[in-house]
């Protein structure tokens, strides 16, 4: 395939799962019960070889929690080796842990940290995630997000309650911007950090009842996602790999995308159709109107 076949296929992002065990196990996250897998260096970096023209953006989760990688530090040092721009996704826990590798590899641009589960030691935990969150604020220009993705129907929960409050304690936060905070979907607490709220979302799962077979996704579209077993599949929602449309670590990754099932979902997303079981079932992407 020449350069101008793959500009025309690049994706916005590609998201790797480079874990799929987390040390938590929040109600609101779907249980997949796979085989707990963590790639290897030498698969990240077969990953990487294959999608290498395909984009220039990677988002390091599916399911699982990142940090808890054991070679974490290797595998940005990697991302940096491939010229790639890295967003996590992380519940905070390892924040201080990781801290050096985030700082020192500078292939970071976001950090997502979804602060919806309740923490053991929670008040520990907190202080730490918000201390290491100062230190990137100082030291980096990382984009980092206070995700609140599983609210309730009617505010905050006790434990969400607690955490916007130590937020708006630790970074001194006026009053006006706290009834931001309670008002907004959106806010800016201060440069490179914000507070972002969506209420609690369903899981796609093919036990649903409700179907609906138009509208459209940028799954194959704008992005895809590659579990930590090798299955792409077509976006983030897909974590047990239902729609599978190959294994990147048995065939190559051009050969995976221009294949039928691939191109045909694809080209229904653009015409608005949705033709696979499992996004007719999908309520998330509703939001992509």
């Amino acid at each position: 395939m020449n350069l101008k076949e793959i500009n025309k296929m690049k994706f916005k992002k590609i998201y790797i799962e480079i874990t799929n065990q987390c040390n938590l196990s929040c109600s609101f996250c779907s249980k997949d019960h796979l085989p707990a897998k963590e790639m290897t260096l030498h698969e990240f970096k077969h990953v990487l070889k294959e999608i290498n023209p395909y984009t220039d953006y990677l988002y390091l989760h599916v399911k699982g929690e990142p940090l808890m990688h054991t070679q974490f530090d290797e595998i940005l040092f990697l991302c940096k080796k491939y010229n790639k721009k890295v967003n996590l996704t992380t519940n905070g826990f390892f924040l201080a842990k990781q801290l050096d590798a985030i700082v020192n590899t500078g292939v970071v641009r976001q950090i997502n940290l979804s602060l919806h589960a309740t923490y053991p030691k929670e008040n520990q935990v907190l202080n730490q995630i918000l201390k290491s969150t100062d230190i990137l604020l100082q030291k980096t220009d990382i984009e980092i997000v206070y995700r609140f993705w599983a609210l309730p129907s009617k505010g905050f929960s006790d434990s969400q309650a607690y955490k916007i409050d130590q937020i708006c304690t630790f970074f001194n936060l006026s009053d006006e911007k706290k009834v931001e905070i309670e008002e907004k979907q959106n806010i800016i607490l201060r440069k490179h950090l914000y507070l972002n709220k969506e209420s609690e979302f369903e899981w796609p799962s093919l036990e649903k009842d409700k179907s609906i077979s138009c509208g459209t996704c940028y799954g194959t579209r704008k992005h895809l996602a590659i579990l930590a077993g090798g299955n792409v599949v077509p976006c983030c929602l897909d974590s047990a790999g239902v729609i599978t449309f190959g294994n990147i670590y048995k065939e190559t990754f051009d050969t995976i995308i221009k294949k039928d099932r691939f191109q045909k979902m694809k080209s229904n997303f653009q015409n608005h159709k949705v033709l696979e079981p499992l996004c007719q079932k999908c309520t998330y992407r509703l939001k992509f109107k």
